[in-house]
């Protein structure tokens, strides 16, 4: 081989060996880049049995061009699906060019035929989670927000379910605030007089993972009578239920970061408070003493998809018959 046939060759090697690792250099650091993918499993809260078929989405924001013109904007929505396999398994990267999203967390959602939309937040890359979804309702109960708290003055107001509205009198209202700490946090509520009340924990609920509203979705009865007259509540985040002095029932999600606020007005009463509580709540407001069984726990409920017995009564009525008054 002449000198000159070598030297080229020489310069052949030299040339695949750098553009090789300049390649493999480029596939590192896009794997060193690349956020981890979010994977989990999505099952019905009070069987445990994976759901299937249900379609998960990924989305976040970000730069990027969007329209027909392809204009630059800064919150273009990315968006990776999947669908769950047998066993409810599913697996989801983060959607959109890293170099430009960066490793940011996603909004995560799962939709499945026959079950509540869930929408789970937003998860860190590489999260590993076990969802869990309950059956769709067939029945819509009214809900919304109860504020009560004390206004700037120092005086309390309460809220009533009947009324759908806070309330500045004790005897008309069904909730009302006895005492606030913030350090350590401590929230003391009481019910009317006839009334009562009962907490359970997230945690003892068995909640996997948070979610909108997940502290009014699982759980259709407490595992006791709603009873106590005052209840203290402190950080940790739950379901109050409330039994009213006139047989009507709520049950209240107790979230600490969301429920607590340091002054604001008051949707209701033309004050401001100094201290305002609002906690999302789900209300029965059929009339008496009327409870239902929730076909999954066998408790006795009135927050159950299905409705069987009549006021006053537990016994259970012939197939078909619907009590009245819980539409």
């Amino acid at each position: 081989m002449s000198e000159h046939a070598g030297r080229r060759w020489r310069w052949v090697v030299i040339s695949g060996a750098t553009l090789s690792g300049l390649v493999l250099a480029m596939w590192l650091m896009l794997e060193w880049l690349t956020p981890a993918p979010v994977t989990g499993r999505l099952i019905e809260y009070h069987s445990d049995a994976p759901v299937a078929g249900a379609t998960l989405t990924l989305s976040r924001q970000g730069w990027g061009l969007s329209g027909a013109d392809r204009q630059l904007v800064w919150d273009k929505r990315y968006e990776t699906t999947a669908t769950t396999d047998g066993e409810g398994r599913f697996r989801l990267p983060l959607p959109g060019p890293v170099w430009l999203l960066g490793n940011g967390s996603g909004r995560l959602v799962a939709e499945a035929q026959g079950f509540q939309r869930l929408d789970a937040g937003y998860v860190a890359p590489g999260a590993a989670l076990t969802l869990q979804t309950v059956a769709e309702r067939e029945e819509r109960l009214p809900g919304g927000i109860a504020y009560l708290g004390w206004d700037e003055d120092g005086e309390p107001f309460g809220w009533s379910f009947i009324d759908h509205a806070p309330v500045r009198d004790p005897a008309g209202a069904d909730l009302f605030p006895v005492a606030l700490e913030r350090e350590p946090l401590r929230v003391t509520l009481a019910a009317a007089d006839g009334g009562g009340l009962h907490f359970v924990s997230a945690e003892a609920q068995g909640i996997t993972h948070p979610s909108y509203d997940y502290l009014l979705r699982y759980r259709d009865a407490s595992p006791e009578s709603p009873a106590e007259s005052r209840l203290t509540l402190d950080d940790t985040p739950g379901t109050l239920f409330l039994r009213t002095a006139r047989g009507r029932h709520a049950k209240l999600a107790w979230e600490p970061g969301e429920a607590l606020a340091m002054s604001g007005s008051v949707p209701g009463l033309d004050i401001s408070s100094e201290r305002l509580l609002s906690l999302r709540f789900v209300h029965r407001p059929g009339p008496g003493t009327r409870w239902c069984t929730s076909h999954h726990s066998g408790r006795w409920s009135p927050f159950a998809p299905r409705c069987w017995l009549p006021c006053q009564s537990r016994e259970r009525p012939s197939r078909g018959r619907v009590p009245t008054g819980w539409s």
